[in-house]
This record gives structure tokens, C-alpha cells and sequence, in this order.
């Protein structure tokens, strides 16, 4: 088992898969038998793949490309995070955090921000699953109000294959979009929740969208079939200092995250509203749900929504 071993453990499983020592260049997380490695320097760099993910210690590659992308309204070029300064990192156990500060195109306070994203894997209850849990706090450091767009981009090969894939948007309200190996069945979910718009293509097709240009993305539902994967944008308008936090992820054979989830089983239930209110009456900062750095009522009220909303 993966959390039994240390990080030279985790080292010398990966090598026996094939991979060389850079590809830990951007870091690793684990917990349980999964597995994440944050491929390039700085990270989310590399043009093509920068993502591997293992669910077991078979260590079959599940994943392919995690991005993100933004783009500002007087740049109006959409550009990968890895164009911006290099982020502070910092990678502990099964939690990745990365820290843009005063970041994005132009001279200073104009189309600047600030942008924190805590990446977190958990080993499913079952073998061959995994979750992977994002949030991205986003915070203007304009002078003025501006609106940025953010993407994320996540291309999985279900099996370590890519061409018996097929991909669609299963549910709108939600941006969620469900991946399947067509030869296994094996699956993974995949939400941006609250996006404004999403689309599922080809990978590569998704990957030139969001590294030139200014298109936004189209809605498309698919299904697509072959290299498929999914995007999400979000279209923040931030008052100076004002901060969106976004939040989403994708599983390997579990139903799709949802922030309510307290407990990470795959159920929205009384044990996460209870599993939460305990952290929140302790002070601990598991409750601070909009990770603004305070548990406080508004923490309170934004997981309350969620539940109540059965997400």
C-alpha cells in the first residue's frame, strides 16, 4: 500500500512504470494506493501531457493533462498559468498548493491577480478509484473592476489508453461531464462547478483553444469519442480585492465531487453535515469552506447551500 511507503517508496514504484525522476519535477501527492505527479517546471508547463495519476499500484496511467488557463479583457489572449511568474509550491501528503501573487499581462495594477490552488487526492473505497478535489481562490489586483476568465482543462485516458474513450456533458446545471473507457466500462466524472460555460473535445483540440487565441468555449455537449476531455470557464467580474473562489475536481470510478461531501465517500448526507459542523464548532480549519483563511459564519452558510442543494 502506497501509505505505507515513504517518498522514496513512491519513487521507485514510478520508475518501475517507465517514468524518470522528472517527472516529479512539478511534485507528487498520495494517499492510500493513489497516486499524482505534477509534471514540468514550473508546473502545468508542458504543451502536450503534464499529468499522471495512478488509482493503484498497478500503476496504469490515468490521467493525461490538469490545466489552467485564464485569460483578462484587455489582453484578450488566453494563456496558460505556467505564462505567469513561477508559483510558490508546496506539497504535503495528499494536499498540492500553488500560489500566484500579483500575477497576469500589463503593468501594475492593471489585469493583475492573485490565485491560490489546493489540488487534493483521496484513495477511493474501492480498488481502481480515486478523487481529486481542486479549489482555486482568485482575488483582483486591480485598480478597477475587471473580468477574468478562467479555465480548467482536465484530459483523462481511462485504462492508460486514450482511443476507446468517449466523453459528454451528462449534466449542465452541474458542468459535469462523465469519461468512459468503452472496452471496460471503467468511468470518471468530471465537474467545474459554477462555470459559466464547458465543452467537451478532442484533447488536442481543447489544449489549442486554451494556449492561443481569445475563443471562449462553445457549450458542446458531445458525446466525442477516440482522445476525449473536458473544459470549464468561469467569467469572474472582481471589484479591486474582491475574490471568487472556484471549485471542482474529477473522480475515477466514483460518483463526481461534490463541495458538500464533507467525509469524501461519494454520498451527501447527514454525516457530512454533521462531520463539518463539528470541525466548525472546533475552530478547525477543515471549516473554513471558502478558504479565506477564517472559519466564520460565511463558511457556515456556503457549505449550508451546497447540502441543502444536494450537491
Amino acid at each position: 500500500m502506497l501509505q505505507n511507503l515513504n517518498r522514496s517508496g513512491v519513487f521507485a514504484l514510478v520508475l518501475a512504470a517507465g517514468l524518470t525522476r522528472a517527472a516529479f519535477a512539478g511534485g507528487v501527492i498520495a494517499n492510500g494506493d493513489a497516486v499524482m505527479i505534477f509534471q514540468g517546471i514550473p508546473p502545468f508547463s508542458m504543451t502536450t501531457g503534464d499529468s499522471t495519476l495512478f488509482t493503484d499500484a498497478n500503476l496504469v496511467d490515468e490521467a493525461y493533462k490538469y490545466a489552467w488557463h485564464y485569460r483578462t479583457a484587455g489582453n484578450n489572449q488566453n494563456r496558460p498559468f505556467s505564462s505567469l511568474d513561477t508559483p510558490t509550491e508546496d506539497y504535503r501528503e495528499n494536499e498540492a498548493t500553488f500560489v500566484w501573487t500579483n500575477a497576469g499581462p500589463g503593468t501594475e495594477g492593471q489585469e493583475r491577480f492573485d490565485a491560490r490552488l489546493i489540488v487534493r487526492l483521496y484513495d477511493g473505497p474501492t480498488r481502481h478509484s480515486a478523487r481529486v478535489e481542486h479549489t482555486l481562490e482568485f482575488t483582483s489586483h486591480s485598480n478597477t473592476t475587471q473580468t477574468f476568465q478562467v479555465f480548467n482543462l482536465v484530459d483523462l485516458d481511462i485504462e492508460g489508453t486514450a482511443t476507446n474513450d468517449s466523453a459528454q456533458i451528462v449534466d449542465a446545471s452541474r458542468a459535469m461531464a462523465r469519461h468512459k473507457d468503452t472496452g471496460t466500462n471503467a468511468f470518471a466524472e468530471i465537474v467545474g462547478t459554477g462555470a459559466a460555460r464547458y465543452e467537451v473535445a478532442t484533447g488536442s483540440s481543447l489544449r489549442n483553444k486554451l494556449n492561443s487565441g481569445s475563443a471562449n468555449l462553445s457549450n458542446a455537449v458531445g458525446p466525442v469519442n477516440g482522445d476525449a476531455a473536458a473544459a470549464f470557464q468561469w467569467t469572474l467580474t472582481l471589484a479591486p480585492g474582491e475574490t471568487r473562489v472556484i471549485r471542482g475536481g474529477f473522480t475515477i470510478n466514483l460518483a463526481g465531487p461534490c463541495p458538500a461531501d464533507f467525509d469524501h465517500n461519494g454520498f451527501v448526507n447527514g454525516l457530512d453535515y454533521d462531520g463539518f459542523a463539528s470541525a466548525f464548532e472546533s475552530g478547525s480549519e477543515l471549516a473554513d469552506f471558502n478558504l479565506d483563511g477564517f472559519v466564520n459564519g460565511l463558511d457556515y452558510d456556503e457549505f449550508a447551500s451546497y447540502f441543502e442543494s444536494g450537491c
